[in-house]
């Protein structure tokens, strides 16, 4: 049944405010940077209209032609709030005649999709206007993201998958498109789906051919797409739920990983990414936001950001810094031939290595708020990449052999890197093999890992009988697989407790943690790893060796627990001896 409180009366009301000049708050300008030693530029800016006018004006002195420009454009936008209003009235006629009993739903739902279609195309022409002004006066290309009317957009969501899912939540709102969590409605099919509804003013926009293939990838490293619809607005994009994190998101939590997990992890998106190229499908630029880590630690590669979608649509600040961050030289310069498959390769091979240097936990390569700063870094390290690689690696017990392979990596020249990602496999492949043969705290729970939910079950069973208390951590994780990855990381923390000190007093810190006062809960926690640790690889244990070091980085940590209980007047006696 039709409910009218979901269809508003002044939602195209709402969605006029979209062109109206002086709410374009979020201006982009991802050209400019082309020439980063002379942009002042920033994302400070680009939050004030004021400065963005006054920044293109000066930018490139031609004000008054700019202004005449300018006031035609406003001329143009007023003409277009009438196309809005008319809308607004089509709007408000198609309520009124549903209430009354006149419209069928079937006639109903189609009015509603020609006036979301009516509306979108009135965004595309005066986006389309706006360039063709910018581009008489010279100046750079914006990209102008239309507001986001989820009220509107969520209603037209719920008809389209009525009899099919169901919306449990939203997610977030990137750059190109919504996403939702749905499930569906029938038993005998998995119930955790995401929902991406993308920002696309008009179909034309997307090239269904290219997601059709990337549709068919099969691959335990790519989020598999379970369906789509391109020939309506809103286009939409269903894809199977991942109960993990982005890498973006583990480095700002964890810091990095232990050198083995690092380089498996790595082994898992090459290969991921590699399946994409044997089968002819160029993807679009790897950054970490968009490769997931799942509640097992499996890489994930996102198929959407496989798709290419219209740039100039989809572009924003925060996605363009990524990209100066994470490209490679020659794909930043657009000399990148990608229709030479080699040449994509050896491109791709410069952003996993700046990834792979941050897995390991040092810091970003190229860092920056600004563009401008982030291209200042990327031309200290073309003169002297050495230099700053070992400033990069101090501190950090790097093997010299995985050192090696991050500097071909990273090569200036494409030329002088590896011939192909299977060639980078290889070698991190070695590399991982001699890590495990050094470390019988990596290589005890390596076996562990193998029986992910056994391991996971087990030490949460050992635990809450030895503390009862400890079943309130079930409060703190609801969902059990996500409690499980945070186990995951958890122990890594501990296995690499020498170069993750800062890190764990940060986790100590937190809310979730900062509630717990009794000494006894930490140090029953971390015995219990390594008591589970020990029954579940029983085959493979060996008192002699892997004893003494779980003992030892135990008691490293504890005593970091001592210092935070102590700065919180809850320490007990003797803990800090």
């Amino acid at each position: 049944m039709f409910d009218k409180n979901l269809i508003k009366n002044d939602g195209i009301k709402q969605a006029a405010e979209v062109v109206d000049f002086h709410k374009f708050n979020t201006l982009t300008m991802p050209d400019i940077t082309s020439n980063p030693a002379n942009s002042e530029w920033n994302q400070e800016n680009a939050s004030i209209p004021g400065k963005q006018i006054d920044y293109i004006f000066e930018h490139e002195g031609k004000l008054d032609k700019a202004l005449e420009k300018f006031k035609d454009l406003l001329s143009y936008l007023a003409e277009k709030r009438v196309d809005i209003g008319v809308l607004e009235a089509q709007y408000a006629w198609l309520v009124k005649e549903y209430n009354s009993g006149v419209l069928s739903d079937n006639k109903r739902e189609e009015s509603v999709y020609r006036i979301m279609a009516g509306f979108g195309n009135v965004l595309n022409e005066f986006k389309e206007k706006i360039y063709q002004e910018l581009k008489v006066v010279d100046l750079p290309v914006l990209t102008i993201p239309y507001k986001e009317q989820k009220d509107l957009i969520e209603y037209v969501i719920k008809h389209v998958l009525a009899d099919t899912y169901e919306v449990i939540s939203f997610i977030e709102a990137g750059d190109s498109g919504w996403y939702y969590r749905v499930k569906a409605k029938e038993q005998n099919r998995e119930n955790n789906y995401v929902l991406k509804v993308l920002k696309i003013l008009k179909t034309d926009d997307l090239k269904e051919g290219e997601l059709k293939d990337v549709a068919k990838l099969d691959h335990p490293g790519i989020i598999e797409i379970v369906n789509y619809r391109f020939d309506r607005l809103p286009a939409y994009v269903l894809l199977k739920y991942i109960n993990g994190v982005t890498l973006s998101k583990a480095f700002s939590l964890f810091g990095g990983f232990p050198i083995d997990i690092a380089l498996e992890i790595m082994d898992q998106i090459i290969k991921a990414y590699s399946h994409i190229r044997a089968e002819k499908i160029i993807h679009k630029n790897i950054r970490p936001s968009k490769i997931f880590i799942n509640d097992k630690g499996r890489a994930m590669v996102s198929a959407l950001d496989i798709i290419q979608y219209d740039e100039d649509i989809l572009r924003s600040v925060s996605r363009f810094k990524e990209e100066c961050k994470y490209l490679s030289p020659e794909a930043l310069d657009d000399k990148l031939n990608k229709k030479n498959l080699e040449d994509v390769e050896r491109s791709d091979q410069f952003s996993l290595g700046l990834i792979l240097l941050e897995m390991i936990g040092c810091k970003p390569l190229f860092e920056g708020e600004t563009v401008s700063e982030i291209f200042a870094e990327r031309r200290k390290f073309m003169t002297t990449p050495d230099t700053i690689l070992d400033a990069k690696f101090k501190g950090i017990n790097i093997p010299h052999q995985l050192q090696e392979i991050i500097r071909k990596m990273l090569c200036w020249q494409a030329d002088d890197r590896y011939e192909s990602l299977d060639d980078v496999c290889g070698e991190v492949e070695k590399a991982k093999t001699r890590v495990l043969s050094d470390s019988p705290l990596l290589n005890s729970f390596r076996k562990c890992r193998k029986k992910e939910q056994e391991w996971a079950n087990y030490f949460y069973q050992n635990l809450f009988q030895k503390f009862p208390e400890f079943e309130n951590i079930k409060n703190d994780f609801p969902d059990p697989k996500r409690q499980h990855l945070m186990l995951w990381f958890a122990v890594y923390v501990l296995i690499d407790i020498d170069h993750k000190k800062d890190f764990f007093l940060k986790i100590l810190k937190s809310p979730k943690h900062d509630k717990y006062k009794d000494f006894r809960y930490y140090e029953i926690f971390l015995y219990t790893i390594k008591e589970t640790i020990r029954e579940i690889a029983a085959e493979a244990w060996d008192e002699t060796t892997m004893s003494a070091p779980w003992d030892r980085n135990i008691q490293k940590a504890l005593k970091l627990v001592a210092r935070h209980l102590a700065e919180q007047k809850e320490c007990p006696p003797n803990a800090l001896l």
